[in-house]
């Protein structure tokens, strides 16, 4: 690890259900201090060390620039749906996991997302990640409006007849929002969302696994 020079992690910081890690790449370090740091954001983002370190020579080779951008990302997650219609819920994924909106995943952005689309991350850090989809303009709350996307894209991929898809979004859109918007503020806040999930078990598993790499 330390002849190939591949990760100083200087801070892994944590909050509201968000892991974050600020990181600097081809800095030397001693191996002792390498393989502690890559301990360290292992377990922030529910890696293993050898898990981590895989990914980080697949990162490096694949994308030297150090990011991915939208269209790189959309032809991974539809390929790992294998659903014609799967573009729109990446295209949502992205921006959901895109956290400084500059239309590129760094390596810090794109590895926090990876572990929590891992079967290892928990049920309320999914949630937290499907409102951060749903929210598209990052004010911390869900309209009407984002929330009818977020759902037309998931039945979209639903039910293979667009019609169908179609009418169940605007119906769903309707009913979900109006259980959600529990103060009638027209607007969901996130401990709403993750009420309104909890209550409703069936559409909780229906939303989560597209939020799963299993």
């Amino acid at each position: 690890l330390c002849t190939q020079q591949f990760l100083d992690i200087s801070a892994v910081i944590s909050n509201s259900n968000r892991r974050s890690a600020t990181i600097f790449a081809n800095r030397e370090m001693c191996e002792t201090d390498s393989l502690e740091l890559v301990k360290e954001i292992a377990s922030q983002i529910e890696f293993n060390p050898d898990e981590l370190i895989d990914l980080l020579d697949e990162f490096n080779n694949k994308y030297p620039s150090g990011r991915v951008n939208k269209n790189e990302f959309i032809k991974t997650y539809s390929t790992r749906f294998r659903h014609k219609s799967a573009s729109k819920m990446a295209e949502l994924l992205f921006c959901g996991i895109d956290h400084d909106a500059n239309g590129f995943l760094d390596i810090t952005e794109l590895f926090c997302g990876l572990s929590l689309l891992s079967s290892r991350s928990s049920v309320d850090d999914k949630i937290r990640l499907a409102f951060d989809v749903c929210d598209g303009n990052k004010n911390e709350f869900v309209s009407k409006p984002e929330l009818k996307t977020f759902l037309t894209a998931m039945y979209n991929m639903t039910f293979p007849n667009k019609k169908e898809a179609k009418k169940t979004s605007s119906r769903k859109t309707d009913e979900i929002f109006s259980t959600m918007d529990k103060d009638k503020d027209n607007r969901i806040s996130f401990p709403e969302f993750k009420k309104g999930l909890d209550q409703d078990e069936e559409f909780k598993t229906h939303v989560l696994k597209y939020f799963s790499n299993e």
